[in-house]
């Protein structure tokens, strides 16, 4: 009986019942009597309601005068103050309750106990399968072909296979009652008229096969033996060359249960640069693998954000692509992924292209645009030249510079001719820098004038100082020295007619003119 038992007590007393019944569902029930008196001969007949229920009687108080007053449990008699122990009684069993006291008016405290019952738990059956040793390449049977109605039978698979075989069942007839009538292979169950997958196992397989009341059918036959696993070919890839005029891309969208497929990628040129960059992605997570030159993604996060995940120059890398088969893809639509690969070219390094004439450098402003690139001159130029080799001239006083009272010359200027440059002195010098700058020594009276009847006086005179020059008159006279500029001098006529060959003559001397 299922459900929760309730609790009845069922007293009864007739003519021919002296005793009174007690009938225990679920809860206990008491069976005592307190503070009894003389002559005292009271019994009960306490069994339980569920035929199946097993019941036990448990004293928790016991006080009757000794070797008088008596407690008598199915034939057993107890008296004194010690509880008696308990009683079990079996299902379908009635469990005799009595007392019984004297006249002597010697009485105690009497006694109190508990009738309870319970349906014992049913322990689960111990499965016997028949034992099916697999340790050869002799295949064993496992079948059940036309079977009968209710049945529930098992078989134990014993891995025994030696050295690296791996022990394969392999259905050869498959027809039960779909839905009722099961075989199941290890955790799996299958009905109908479709031969389960072939099952490979390295340890011990339960197969069981349940059939109900109903329907029968041809029923089903497999066979398991010890077979050495071949190595699997490895996956042909498929080779993407990548041109430097435009992108290739790689992708396995709305894909399915089992892809293993992989691409082998290259540029072109071995001189071009290539990249990887993924513009889509939506695969099973942790499950369903794309890897690129080893590295692998899932998910539905875009590898490196949208940027390239593999960069490379010359040879190869690979991409491939592997899914499960538990019948799930990615989360979106379309699942898969794509990579957009591209190989950019630096025409600059392709022979042929370089600029060969003095003084000029390549460059390749655009990649994957052929043909663009430009020779340009070396920093700073008069020309330049654009897409062909061409002449670049340079003026190389512009980076060099001069020191004091020096100007720059670059004899070449006009061609591609370096390092022929040189300092020259601005004025007529006592030293020349030639191919580097130095100082000049300048005596400025030779660039400088003065006056009538002056002369020209630089104190400084073999240094690069320059601004101190003065004029200065021939003769005593009545005119003052004039510095830095022309100034007049006057002079007394005997003196001009006297001495004129001597003023010649000190003209000369002291470098003035008239």
């Amino acid at each position: 009986m299922r459900g929760r038992w309730l609790l009845a007590v069922l007293a009864a007393t007739s003519a021919d019942a002296a005793c009174t019944a007690i009938a225990v569902q679920s809860d206990p029930v008491d069976v005592s009597l307190r503070k009894y008196g003389d002559n005292v001969d009271e019994c009960w007949d306490v069994s339980c309601t569920s035929p199946n229920a097993v019941g036990s009687l448990s004293f928790s108080v016991f006080g009757t005068q000794q070797g008088s007053d008596f407690v008598i449990v199915d034939a057993t008699s107890y008296s004194g103050s010690t509880l008696p122990p308990d009683t079990p009684f079996a299902a379908g069993v009635t469990l005799n309750v009595r007392f019984t006291s004297n006249g002597d008016t010697i009485t105690d405290t009497g006694f109190a106990a508990a009738a309870t019952c319970t349906i014992p738990s049913t322990p689960a059956p111990v499965e016997t399968c028949t034992n099916v040793v697999v340790d050869s390449t002799d295949p064993v049977s496992v079948e059940q072909l036309g079977y009968a109605n209710d049945l529930d039978i098992c078989w134990l698979l014993d891995f025994q296979c030696a050295g690296e075989a791996v022990a394969e069942l392999i259905f050869t007839a498959f027809d039960t009652e779909p839905t009722f009538d099961i075989v199941k292979v290890g955790s799996t169950d299958y009905s109908g008229t479709t031969l389960p997958p072939a099952t490979t196992f390295e340890a011990s397989l339960r197969v069981g096969f349940i059939s109900d009341e109903g329907v029968t059918k041809a029923g089903f036959s497999a066979q398991a033996s010890c077979i050495v696993p071949s190595t699997p070919a490895p996956a042909v890839c498929s080779s993407v060359v990548v041109s430097s005029t435009a992108t290739q891309t790689i992708e396995r969208l709305n894909y399915g249960d089992g892809d293993d497929v992989c691409w082998q990628v290259s540029c072109s040129s071995s001189l071009a640069d290539g990249s990887a960059v993924f513009t889509a992605m939506d695969t099973e997570e942790s499950t369903d693998i794309v890897k690129v030159n080893g590295v692998s993604y899932s998910g539905t996060a875009l590898p490196g954000g949208g940027g390239s995940v593999h960069t490379w120059r010359d040879g190869t890398f690979e991409v491939s692509f592997t899914s499960d088969e538990n019948g799930v893809t990615g989360v979106g639509s379309p699942t898969g992924f794509s990579i957009t690969v591209e190989c950019a070219l630096d025409e600059c390094e392709v022979s042929g292209t370089t600029c060969t004439d003095a003084g000029q450098v390549c460059d390749d402003a655009t990649r994957n645009v052929m043909n663009d690139w430009t020779c340009t001159c070396e920093a700073p130029t008069v020309g330049q030249a654009t897409a062909a080799v061409a002449a670049c001239t340079f003026d190389e006083c512009d980076p060099s510079g001069c020191g004091s009272g020096q100007v720059c010359d670059d004899p070449d200027k006009d061609a591609a001719v370096r390092n022929n440059w040189k300092c020259t002195c601005i004025y007529p010098t006592e030293g020349e820098a030639t191919g580097a700058p130095a100082d000049c020594t300048l005596d400025e009276c030779e660039s400088e004038g003065c006056g009538y009847l002056q002369y020209c006086n630089d104190p400084t005179d073999g240094t690069t100082e320059t601004g101190d020059w003065t004029c200065t008159c021939v003769t005593p006279s009545e005119g003052s020295v004039a510095t830095g500029e022309d100034a007049t001098c006057t002079l007394d006529d005997f003196y001009k007619r006297l001495d004129v060959r001597v003023h010649i003559a000190h003209r000369w001397r002291h470098r003035y003119r008239w």
